[in-house]
């Protein structure tokens, strides 16, 4: 396989420095052994490589030398340092691979990046995940990392501030290795969580104060009803939960 090597670092080093996420994505993928065999793992798949090889953080190991080689200890605390520190890392394991003869892993770390990027754009621009979460709002992105670890989605880590925080639940759950549908109910529920919370605090901001006419009861039809209990259903939520989160969102789309 020849793949222009130069083209490939020009784009994806290009987009890790304009975009946060993308930076910090590669940057966790690099520093954690497991994921990185996964996504080496899965491009091979992907361009349905069959040959036999060893997992990538084991000939990282057979390559490099432990009491000689730089130490990268994976902790930079800002965006910068998450660029350089990664793009150094990429060139010192492609220059020990080829020292060694690995050449086809440095094919296959290229086909990861590049892959890494496209699959992120896609997903970035078809799901739209977090969309309305900002780096700026610590509260809300505590509250939605505290939904997500308590939901499994995932784990504990340690954060600086609230962009770093941010960046860990956008890329978090982009790492969450769970199948599409499982990722798309779980991101649901935890949209009606967080307008469930946002009634909550409207509500209790207000105080006492309440409209002057609101209808004693709703009346829905059979077939409204059926539909209502199959979507909460879907959503994994009771009925009245649904139906309130939807009309919220309903009321912040009309303002």
């Amino acid at each position: 396989m020849t793949m222009n090597y130069s083209y490939i670092e020009n784009e994806i080093y290009g987009y890790m420095r304009k975009n946060k996420v993308f930076c910090y994505l590669i940057w966790r993928v690099l520093s954690n052994s497991k994921d990185a065999n996964f996504y080496m793992f899965k491009i091979r798949n992907y361009l349905t490589d069959l040959t036999v090889k060893d997992d990538f953080s084991s000939v990282i190991k057979t390559v490099t030398n432990g009491f000689f080689d730089k130490k990268f200890i994976f902790a930079p605390k800002s965006h910068e340092g998450r660029y350089v520190e990664s793009i150094e890392y990429i060139n010192f394991v492609v220059a020990r691979l080829n020292a060694f003869q690995y050449s086809d892993y440095v094919t296959d770390i290229y086909s990861m990046l590049d892959y890494l990027r496209n699959d992120v754009i896609k997903k970035t621009c078809h799901y739209k995940y977090f969309d309305w979460l900002k780096p700026s709002d610590i509260k809300m992105c505590k509250w939605a990392y505290n939904y997500l670890v308590k939901s499994k989605a995932l784990t504990k880590t340690e954060y600086q501030d609230s962009e770093e925080l941010y960046l860990y639940i956008v890329t978090g759950f982009y790492l969450w290795q769970s199948p599409q549908d499982e990722k798309d109910k779980r991101y649901k529920k935890l949209l009606l969580a967080r307008n469930e919370r946002k009634h909550r605090t409207t509500t209790k901001s207000k105080g006492s104060v309440r409209p002057k006419k609101t209808p004693k009861d709703i009346q829905l039809s059979a077939e409204a009803r059926t539909k209502l209990t199959e979507l909460a259903l879907n959503y994994g939520v009771p009925a009245s939960e649904w139906l309130n989160s939807f009309i919220i969102d309903e009321y912040e789309k009309m303002k």
